[in-house]
């Protein structure tokens, strides 16, 4: 049955069993922009030819869009969606997973260093200490305050610990508890859940430069989300305070403060042209957070995370992603390398849970056992 567009509402209603399969893309929808016009069909599925179009992957178009599948028309898999720019996908990430030698240690596998979490978000260092952990770093720990160590201890044992100096005293004093035992950890994290209190600011302020001060040789990578982004953007030029290659992971809001206020789109085309700007002007990676995740590096790369899940959209998703980045990096994965990687991994993961609790209900600690998994299946499906 052929059903004329201006009806197709209408015939869904009367019809559940209707089906609509676009075919390359929705009529009507713009393949490089995402724009529709105002009489696009909207797909269950769309069957788009040799690759993606951009187009499919920015809003308002993706909603369009259903499920989508690449159909093959004999060009190469590894072909780019466009200039510079790649799909996330199983045959992409299956060769960058580091390895795991059966004669491995701990050591062989990384050490991650975290600051996150403060009494108001405690559960910010539970999840990102135990991504770090869950996706294969051989050893991580937690730079807390004495009194808040017993909490951590009864949600993650595995862990370790540096104490640090209380709120009260010096900066300098509580960034060098920091800085004194970095040695031989591969990344440090912070920013979830610190707060944005003075005290954390000037936490925050020693340590980088602390960093910047060691020998590239004996600092390890660093990974800044949530109120370490936050913090960033109170000062001018920060992008100069931090190592090279930083890896930076804003929401659209984070990433607004971080440009001086100048906003992104929720999911138009401007967002490619911004985190590339931004990754090649700062000199750091940045994963735009969103329905459709984009991670940029300085030399104009941009890699598209294809897989969106609304229930990815709740409190501490986040702070999963920060701790599953610092974990690849501990494993000696480069930066942009690692937040590709972190970012699929993670929407796997979200995947696997979805398939059980549908679009609503994930709670962010869902994902910390899905992570191993998403590991495992992704090298499975490669094969």
């Amino acid at each position: 049955m052929i059903v004329v567009f201006s009806d197709l509402e209408q015939e869904r209603a009367r019809r559940r069993d209707l089906y609509v399969v676009a075919v390359d893309l929705p009529s009507g929808l713009n393949a490089d922009s995402g724009a529709i016009d105002p009489g696009t069909l909207a797909a269950d599925l769309t069957v788009t030819l040799a690759l993606p179009k951009v187009g499919l992957l920015l809003f308002p178009g993706a909603s369009y869009v259903g499920e989508l599948q690449v159909g093959s028309i004999g060009l190469p898999d590894d072909m780019p969606v466009e200039a510079g720019i790649v799909m996330l996908d199983d045959g992409m990430i299956s060769p960058l997973l580091p390895s795991r030698p059966l004669d491995g240690n701990k050591g062989t596998f990384g050490k991650v260093m975290a600051l996150v979490g403060s009494p108001n978000y405690i559960g910010a260092a539970y999840l990102v200490c135990g991504a770090a952990a869950r996706i294969g770093a051989g050893l991580v720990t937690l730079a807390t305050v004495r009194e808040l160590a017993p909490y951590y201890a009864t949600m993650l044992p595995e862990i370790t610990y540096i104490q640090l100096p209380p709120d009260s005293s010096p900066p300098q004093e509580r960034a060098r508890a920091i800085l004194e035992q970095l040695d031989g950890y591969h990344a440090l994290v912070v920013g979830p859940g610190l707060g944005q209190a003075q005290t954390a600011a000037g936490l925050l302020d020693r340590l980088f430069a602390g960093l910047m001060a060691l020998a590239p040789d004996k600092r390890p990578r660093l990974i800044v989300d949530a109120d370490g982004l936050n913090y960033l953007a109170t000062l001018d030029h920060w992008w100069h305070r931090l190592p090279p290659r930083t890896v930076l992971t804003p929401h659209p809001g984070e990433m607004t403060r971080l440009r001086g206020g100048a906003s992104v789109s929720g999911g138009g085309a401007d967002r490619l042209a911004v985190v590339r700007e931004a990754a090649r002007d700062w000199g750091h990676i940045v994963v735009l957070k969103g329905a459709y995740t984009l991670v940029a590096s300085p030399d104009g790369s941009l890699r598209i995370n294809g897989n969106a899940n609304p229930a990815l959209a709740t409190a501490g998703t986040g702070d999963v992603l920060a701790g599953t980045t610092a974990g690849l990096l501990a494993q000696r994965m480069e930066p942009y390398d690692a937040a590709s990687v972190a970012v699929y991994l993670h929407a796997l993961a979200g995947r696997r849970v979805s398939a059980h609790l549908g679009d609503a209900g994930l709670l962010a600690g869902d994902l910390l056992p899905e992570l191993p998994l998403a590991r495992r299946d992704d090298l499975l499906d490669s094969r």
